[in-house]
């Protein structure tokens, strides 16, 4: 069992040696990939702002031709009123102009809002437009930085990771899908093995049984803190 825990302690030195170029390696891509995606649905949000925008644009557009044609069209009844002499077309007219005159004030309303509305939503397409620039360059800047580094470390990683493979098939196989279980889960920090100090575990300070310590102590075989679950090791004097 000796040469086992020599092999797990080489294993453990390699996962914590080499957890932050994995950071870097494994995990930075995928942070990356994350990030474009947001800037994606961003960049889809700040489109169809500006598609908003354009629509509104046009509506404004045709009730400004509404509106010109019915100032037109008041004028020229209004012209008409001086000409005519009798009561009757009077009424008509006055009539016509009336309603034109209406029409034009809920025309005039209507166009009000939507300039104030064409005027927030300007507002918030230029703040999303913004944003998405300084996204943008930002994911930029941070793209070149991580694959530069990777670039750098990546050689050495893949050494690491090739060295740690051999050591694991030296292991017995249950002890090495253990090993490989732990460095997988989150909660053990990468640190998969931890010394018996005082008869406590050196990782998470709980005292341990003392029939588990001095199995420990003889290294027959892996044993796991029943607290933290890492492996233990007795540190030789």
């Amino acid at each position: 069992m000796e040469s086992n825990l020599e092999i797990l302690r080489e294993i453990a030195d390699i996962i914590m040696n080499s957890e932050e170029m994995r950071v870097i390696v494994e995990d930075k891509p995928q942070e990356l990939k994350n990030k474009e995606s947001e800037i994606d649905k961003l960049r889809k949000k700040t489109e169809q702002c500006h598609t908003q925008m354009e629509e509104l644009r046009k509506e404004i557009a045709a009730l400004d031709m509404e509106l010109n044609t019915n100032r037109l069209l008041q004028k020229k009844y209004e012209n008409q009123v001086l000409l005519v002499k009798k009561a009757k077309e009077m009424t008509a007219l006055n009539n016509e102009i009336y309603n034109v005159k209406r029409l034009t004030d809920d025309l005039t309303v209507k166009r009000r809002q939507k300039g104030d509305e064409m005027e927030s939503l300007a507002e918030d397409c230029a703040g999303r437009q913004e944003k998405l620039s300084e996204k943008e360059e930002e994911f930029k800047t941070q793209r070149e930085l991580v694959e530069e580094k990777i670039a750098e470390i990546k050689p050495q990683y893949e050494a690491l990771k090739e060295m740690k493979n051999t050591l694991l098939k030296k292991l017995p196989p249950h002890i090495s899908a253990m090993v490989k279980t732990m460095e997988k889960s989150g909660k053990f920090q990468h640190r998969i093995m931890a010394t018996v100090n005082n008869g406590h575990c050196g990782i998470c300070k709980m005292q341990l049984p003392p029939q588990l310590v001095s199995e420990v102590r003889r290294a027959k075989e892996a044993k796991q803190c029943p607290y933290c679950g890492r492996i233990l090791f007795w540190e030789k004097e």
